[in-house]
């Protein structure tokens, strides 16, 4: 399995978004060629093209059955990503010539580069995909939410490696089913929200300040697709169960923290949709 990194990649670390003062910020775990659920999240918000915005998590190809049609949002003004595992695989199979990474592509779902134009698709990964950052910085009501793909290693936002970010799996248990719950565990300093994704889970979880979205789509499941407010809303539910836990010695699983946050958005008819 091929790890290497484009030298181009490895210049294009952090994006920052300026503020979105017009529309709304979306952010959506693994896409994983699934075209159609994806269309079918935004409209289901009713997805503003000329004012909002749609951040991914990465992997957007591979699995699915329409990922050079995800992987073309890349050429959409409204539609950021960072680099993912199976983006990287795609670079180091069209850029760079790797063998390892075109065998790697292969055998984790991209048979379907099999049936495509390989010139075209060596356009695509040096025209945009080859300048994927690996994170992305978003304000948000007055917050900074930050995107990486499978986690902020280092545990210091702004300093990133590469490789562990994109395909880390050492959170992977204490992203999961919330069985283990470690107060703190998970969580990036200098940002208040970091949204990631690779580790499929069974619904949105929070462990620290660190939101998996990853709900299965490499699966055939629904994406997940998150307003900014509902992003930082979970998370302020999530540190005050952290706050009760270390006062009263209580646990609130963040299963529960999202149940409240569903119930209150049911209420309010505004909240996130998978």
């Amino acid at each position: 399995m091929s790890k290497k990194l484009s030298t181009v990649v490895r210049n294009h670390a952090l994006c920052v978004l300026s503020k979105n003062t017009e529309g709304r910020d979306f952010f959506v775990g693994d896409v994983h060629g699934q075209f159609d659920s994806l269309m079918g999240a935004l409209d289901s918000v009713d997805f503003d093209r000329e004012k909002d915005r749609l951040i991914s998590v990465g992997d957007l190809c591979d699995r699915g059955p329409d990922s050079l049609k995800c992987l073309e949002l890349l050429y959409e003004p409204w539609f950021y990503a960072v680099l993912g595992n199976h983006e990287d695989f795609f670079l180091g199979a069209f850029l760079e010539d790797d063998s390892d990474a075109s065998l790697g592509l292969i055998r984790n779902g991209g048979k379907w580069i099999l049936s495509e134009n390989h010139d075209d698709l060596r356009v695509l990964a040096a025209d945009v995909m080859a300048n994927l950052p690996v994170a992305i910085e978003v304000p948000v009501m007055g917050h900074r939410v930050g995107v990486i793909h499978a986690a902020c290693t280092s545990g210091q936002w702004g300093h990133f490696d590469v490789d562990a970010d994109i395909w880390n799996r050492r959170i992977n248990k204490s992203l999961g089913d919330g069985s283990e719950r470690v107060p703190g565990e998970a969580t990036v300093s200098g940002i208040d929200v970091v949204v990631v994704g690779h580790n499929v889970i069974d619904s949105p979880t929070i462990r620290g300040n660190t939101l998996n979205l990853d709900c299965g789509a490499a699966r055939g499941k629904a994406v997940t697709l998150w307003e900014s407010c509902d992003v930082l809303e979970f998370a302020r539910i999530h540190q005050q169960a952290n706050r009760s836990e270390t006062v009263a010695g209580e646990s609130m699983s963040s299963q529960q923290a999202l149940e409240d946050l569903l119930t209150d958005s049911a209420s309010s008819d505004n909240g996130p949709r998978n």
